[in-house]
């Protein structure tokens, strides 16, 4: 018998302490905080290249501002974002 309570009583052990780490992950993972608030952010914009500035089969480099939509007199093109 002391083998067999040996060995029942290590597996038992095994078997709770897995649970434990179990739970105690489950516990960490799905009670966050409920007062931590991520800001968020404007997504970056787009490049508007004038086609009339591009003159065919010739390098240039140019620099352009970041805009938010195509709408030249949006207030939010305004905002610097590059």
């Amino acid at each position: 018998m002391g083998l067999v309570g040996c060995l029942l009583g290590t597996i038992g052990f095994g078997i709770g302490v897995l649970i434990g780490l179990f739970i105690g992950f489950l516990l960490f993972i799905y009670n966050e905080p409920a007062d931590v608030k991520v800001g968020t952010h404007d997504k970056l914009g787009m490049q508007i290249v004038p086609l009339r500035l591009l003159i065919p089969h010739k390098t240039q480099e140019s620099s352009f501002n970041l805009v938010k939509n195509t709408n030249p007199n949006d207030s939010q093109n305004k905002k610097r974002r590059g």
